[in-house]
């Protein structure tokens, strides 16, 4: 819950929290004037094409009058000029094409005022009238929103930059895990794309469109006259049919239902055909030469009734569609880090809120809620979850896209217990907000010991998203290559006759330690530590390769009591002084760098 010590709900702090104060006003009137004032689900769009005022006018909520805004802030006395000049512009271009202007204003606008009576004139001959909202009124309807609260009037400015400083970081601490400059195309990068609703998810939706348009073409030259009219008038239809974009993803999802409600005259008609066809096909016997040009026909009628299976959608593809939440399993090494990591990014450099928070760094047994917190850079100390995840959903809304919050390998927390109890708790504070989505992933094997009941059975009945990752498996043969031939490794085709190289960990251990001999995991293994110790002992300024790496391993098992090791923990363990490497920081950057460490921030440490 949003309590009032979440914001501050002055002009001074607003001004005070916002870099760019008139861009922040103006977002902080979008989203009063469309909660407000218009029609519900109503896409505000703003651009060159509207001058005068900040959106195309829409419908209110009355259903009939057209309304937009202009949003003014000053930073001393009220610009009567500059609003005057707005209103020259708007009812110049919106005379007979808009009812009414809001007129947000920070600064409160006597309606007595010479100046402001000439801006009413102005816009009432063009039929235009003016409602002012002002000062104190807009603070008092932002107080109806959580969501615009926290986003602009909270403890913290969470702006893009804050966003992606913390991107930034989470990439930076998964170290070798995450490769930023290569990335294979799989069956959970498509799934994913669809429930993100990003534009690979639109273009794979509207190849179904396509496939519709393909197979009709195919019909019409198939078909004998007999039904070339319906294969036409089919044809037309899938033609004139609107392809989805980012906004109207749910659209595509009852494209079969409108294809065979629209043509409904002619599926009935061919059913009846097919009927009788059948009942015919019962006297005519096999010889009879009528028999074959009957089935052809019924050949013909069946394929052309089964079309709008084109634009139908899997269970699977649904609930990509339809659902807010998302589980991502598989086994280890499958890619599921790397599946997030480069989904985060892309939700960052298209504009969306994103967070990407890691199950690693989830190591006390304080609430889901309370960590999520403590491993976010730039926050106040009251600041609270929801706070967070209200000004995500206030911005999503902004530009018409959803926020995400992506955490990666739960099942890597130090007390998985704690997601048994607190996700349902994450989940309810998610259900409030309409433009945030959740994407977890944990290890095949984990769901039960770091799952909900809840969780499992809504994943069960197909309400949560389970995108199962199995790396290379499905398309294997062609992204075994595509990774190796990244690498540098020439091609073999006996690489393909071990299962071990669907698994994209293995892979990259595979190619990182190279040397023209084919190895067992056990083998890749002992090569992959004793690369990293060579690789840390020079980082160390040694001269030659110090074996220190497994004793030191052994002794962090030996002392870690949860699964992690402080700084401090970690430079005292004994094997520094054992095998004389004095360089500790050198050495241990060095690991972490070859991707046998992983480090984080936790509380400055």
């Amino acid at each position: 819950m949003i309590g009032a010590n979440q914001y501050e709900l002055t002009w001074s702090h607003f001004d005070g929290l916002h870099e760019d104060r008139k861009m922040a006003f103006e977002n902080l009137c979008r989203s009063l004037f469309k909660n407000e004032l218009c029609m519900d689900g109503v896409i505000l769009h703003s651009d060159h094409n509207h001058p005068g005022v900040e959106v195309a006018p829409v419908l209110s909520k009355d259903g009939h009058t057209k309304i937009s805004f202009q949003a003014k802030h000053f930073d001393n006395k009220i610009g009567y000029e500059q609003i005057k000049k707005s209103a020259q512009v708007a009812a110049g271009k919106y005379c007979g094409k808009l009812d009414v202007i809001y007129l947000y204003c920070n600064k409160d606008i006597t309606e007595t005022r010479e100046p402001y009576k000439e801006i009413v004139k102005l816009l009432g001959d063009a039929g235009i009238r003016v409602e002012l909202i002002t000062g104190q009124t807009i603070l008092d309807q932002a107080m109806n929103y959580p969501p615009v609260l926290s986003c602009y009037f909270g403890l913290d400015s969470l702006d893009d930059k804050w966003f992606q400083k913390n991107i930034d970081l989470s990439l930076e601490n998964l170290g070798r895990r995450y490769n930023s400059l290569f990335n294979v195309d799989t069956e959970a990068q498509r799934n994913i794309s669809l429930f993100l609703r990003e534009n690979a998810g639109v273009v794979e939706v509207n190849s179904k469109k396509n496939d519709l348009i393909s197979e009709l073409k195919e019909l019409r030259w198939r078909c004998d006259r007999k039904y070339k009219a319906e294969v036409n008038s089919l044809s037309k239809w899938a033609e004139d049919l609107e392809p989805i974009n980012i906004n109207t993803f749910s659209d595509a999802l009852n494209w079969k239902r409108w294809l065979e409600n629209d043509c409904n005259d002619i599926f009935t008609k061919l059913e009846s055909r097919l009927t009788s066809i059948n009942k015919e096909l019962q006297k005519c016997s096999y010889e009879n030469p009528e028999y074959k040009n009957l089935r052809n026909e019924e050949f013909e009628i069946e394929r052309i009734l089964s079309v709008s299976s084109c634009i139908s959608f899997s269970s699977i593809e649904s609930t990509m569609l339809n659902s807010k939440v998302a589980i991502i399993t598989g086994d280890m090494g499958t890619g599921k880090t790397q599946l997030m990591a480069t989904a985060a990014k892309r939700m960052m450099e298209n504009g969306r809120p994103t967070l990407l928070l890691l199950g690693q760094t989830f190591i006390s047994d304080d609430s889901i809620e309370k960590q999520i917190i403590q491993n976010l850079e730039g926050l106040s100390s009251g600041q609270n979850f929801e706070s967070i995840v209200a000004t995500m959903d206030n911005m999503a809304e902004l530009i018409g896209e959803d926020a995400i919050i992506f955490i990666d390998a739960i099942n890597e927390s130090k007390n998985r217990a704690v997601w048994k109890i607190g996700i349902n708790r994450v989940m309810t504070t998610l259900e409030q907000y309409s433009h945030v989505k959740l994407v977890i992933s944990l290890r095949t094997g984990f769901e039960e010991l770091t799952l909900s009941q809840s969780m499992l059975d809504k994943k069960d009945a197909g309400d949560i998203a389970l995108i199962r990752h199995t790396g290379f498996a499905d398309d294997s043969p062609e992204r075994i290559y595509e990774f190796l031939s990244y690498c540098g490794i020439p091609f073999s085709p006996e690489y393909y006759l071990h299962s071990e190289m669907t698994n994209p960990l293995f892979l990259t251990w595979f190619c990182n330690t190279y040397c023209g001999d084919e190895q067992g995991l056990l083998t890749l293994i002992d090569n992959v530590l004793e690369q990293a110790d060579r690789e840390g002992s020079i980082g160390a300024g040694m001269s030659e390769s110090v074996g220190i790496l497994k004793p030191l391993i052994y002794e962090m098992f030996d002392v870690s009591k949860n699964g992690t090791l402080t700084k401090q923990e970690l430079l005292g363990l004994s094997a520094w002084n054992t095998y004389g490497v004095t360089n500790k920081i050198g050495y241990i950057n060095a690991i972490e760098r070859a991707g046998v460490l992983t480090s984080f921030v936790r509380e400055k440490e």
